[in-house]
């Protein structure tokens, strides 16, 4: 497996070397959009091969011809013919987690809390381990299949905090992952409990807090972290995907801002 170093005009998206990736495009957080910096001067101990060309914006493989090529899409969901897919994209290095809680850390997060649901703790965390790790758009998606009784309730926490980092920091909904998602007990609701003859007891009425953090996802990170071909192809779509949806966004944005125009205009005239 060839993992020399080299330069490519090419514009499109992807891994370089055997599938070591790096993306400069709308989706990736304002920290890491410059280029994986941070990842440059990372060499694996057992071997002596240089890892400088992360910022190169091509995905490349090389087949068993020796022939190093770049990854184009295939019908728009990115990767490689079945022949010639899987063997390249395994032995990749592993990046240091001091490197990964660096770019973590510089990720923007947006908190949402839902207080006094009336559930009970432990029923509430069925719902948010279900959610945690997942992206905004699949968490949503899954939701909507889960017959609890309180899958409508995560799923407008997730809705919520998905518009406020919308509206606060300009992402979408493909551009976002559940970082933190935990419920914690509130103050539960003493109620009379009827028994037979006449006796009473105590019931408490459980509530819990709930507490969801979004994270803005790091694809370059995230496609570097996967060990296996199909989790590095899902997360380059999801990548893709967030590319066109900032696209879509900054249209809208511009549109908005002309309308704006020419209604001050036409109020001034």
């Amino acid at each position: 497996i060839s993992t020399s170093s080299s330069s490519s005009s090419s514009s499109s998206s992807g891994f370089s070397g055997v599938g070591i990736a790096s993306f400069s495009t709308a989706p990736v957080p304002a920290a890491a959009s410059s280029s994986l910096e941070d990842l440059e001067d990372f060499d694996d101990d057992d071997d002596d091969e240089n890892y400088d060309d992360y910022d190169d914006p091509t995905m490349y493989f090389t087949t068993p011809q020796g022939v190093r090529r770049p990854i184009e899409p295939i019908n728009g969901s990115g990767g490689l013919p079945p022949d010639e897919r899987y063997p390249y994209f395994l032995k990749v290095p592993r990046i240091p987690p001091r490197i990964v809680a660096r770019r973590v850390s510089a990720l923007r997060t947006y908190v949402t809390a839902e207080r006094s649901v009336r559930h009970s703790t432990w029923r509430m965390n069925l719902l948010c381990r279900f959610v945690a790790g997942m992206t905004v758009t699949e968490a949503l998606n899954r939701l909507g299949f889960v017959r609890k009784g309180k899958a409508g309730l995560m799923h407008k926490i997730i809705r919520e905090g998905a518009a406020r980092a919308e509206r606060e920091g300009g992402l979408r909904r493909s551009s976002l992952m559940v970082a933190e998602c935990f419920a914690t007990n509130a103050t539960p609701l003493k109620r009379m409990k009827i028994h037979a003859k006449g006796r009473a007891g105590l019931m408490r009425r459980r509530h819990s807090h709930v507490r969801l953090v979004l994270r803005e996802i790091d694809f370059p990170l995230e496609i570097l972290r996967s060990r296996t071909f199909a989790a590095k192809k899902r997360w380059y779509v999801r990548q893709r995907i967030a590319e066109l949806d900032m696209e879509e966004a900054e249209r809208e944005r511009e549109e908005v801002e002309r309308l704006t125009r020419l209604a001050e205009e036409a109020a001034a005239g």
